[in-house]
């Protein structure tokens, strides 16, 4: 995997095959670039898809509030799934975290229209990203006064939009055009389209990939509809297996499998590929030992196997197919 460092805390990225970011594929030191193994055996391994090939990552905010949240941003293509795998007791002493998701409905419901909420919550971004900037663009240290206004200014931004509770085990499905932030010290595992775009709406930091926030285009295009949480749809509960859909995008899918002790599971390939991270400990396939966040290509011509849990806890991994 490779660490892509971010001014909020860090990705982990494991298909990476871009000029962002590119993975490495191999063990015990005998590694070699993903998109070079992927171009060797196209049809092999993916069925020549080795160009659009299912992102994955692990999203690790710092556990800091304000420093560790993620930008609040819209995507008008990509299509994203969270699985949360941790949430930092530091910072979340209770263990439940939270992502902000969309708009709080009772504010909405303030306003007379959408347009007028649109308005109200432009001018309140609006306002706050001045005082951002001149935070910014100081060299110095910041004045109490100015550090004031910037939580207020924050805070009442922050006002319109839903703060929804994220425990481990939780999954959140980001709808197109639906605002929303990572918070602190939540760590997951991210399924996504391979495509990178994005609106920024607002960053209580200074952001370093572009120059400017793109508040007025996305407040334009974000859809300010409460936005539903997953619907998990279980595939199988038999003979200490359960298997859950925790995703169903156009262009792929995502199972979460867990497998009871002294359980077994007959897996083979649904589609031209698969993505497979472990969560818990205990996973083999095919002999090999998949740590917890260890990812496996099945590639396009693997047979299956048998996965037993010898354990004595339950057995849990992903397993994301395109379509």
């Amino acid at each position: 995997p490779l660490s892509v460092q971010k001014p909020w805390g860090q990705e982990i990225w494991y298909t990476g095959i871009e000029e962002r970011g590119v993975a490495k594929v191999g063990e015990e030191g005998f590694v070699s670039p993903l998109p070079w193994v992927l171009a060797a055996c196209p049809a092999r391994l993916t069925n020549l898809r080795h160009e659009s090939l299912i992102l994955l990552k692990i999203l690790d905010p710092l556990p800091q509030s304000v420093m560790g949240d993620l930008y609040f941003e819209l995507h008008e293509e990509k299509r994203e799934v969270y699985v949360v795998t941790a949430v930092d007791r530091s910072a979340w002493p209770d263990g439940i975290g939270g992502i902000r998701f969309g708009f709080d409905p009772a504010v909405v419901a303030q306003y007379s229209d959408i347009a007028s909420f649109k308005d109200a919550y432009s001018q309140a971004v609006g306002d706050y990203e001045v005082v951002r900037r001149e935070i910014d663009n100081l060299d110095g240290g910041v004045s109490s006064e100015l550090a004031e206004r910037e939580v207020l200014l924050r805070e009442a931004m922050d006002s319109f939009s839903r703060l929804v509770p994220l425990a481990v085990g939780d999954v959140v499905q980001v709808p197109c055009y639906t605002p929303h932030s990572l918070q602190h010290g939540v760590r997951t595992v991210e399924f996504q389209t391979p495509v990178y775009e994005r609106l920024i709406l607002s960053f209580a930091q200074k952001v370093l990939t572009q120059s400017h926030w793109d508040t007025n285009e996305a407040v334009e295009k974000m859809s300010v509809d409460e936005p539903g949480l997953a619907e998990l749809v279980t595939l199988k509960d038999i003979n200490g297996v359960l298997v859950e859909r925790i995703v169903d995008f156009v262009d792929f899918e995502v199972r979460r499998i867990k497998i009871l002790p002294n359980h077994s599971l007959n897996l083979s390939l649904e589609a031209d590929y698969g993505l497979l991270m472990a969560v818990s400990d205990g996973l083999m396939i095919d002999g090999v030992n998949v740590e917890p966040e260890s990812s496996v290509l099945l590639g396009n011509r693997w047979a299956g196997c048998s996965v037993d849990n010898n354990g004595d806890s339950e057995l849990c991994f992903l397993l994301a197919y395109p379509k």
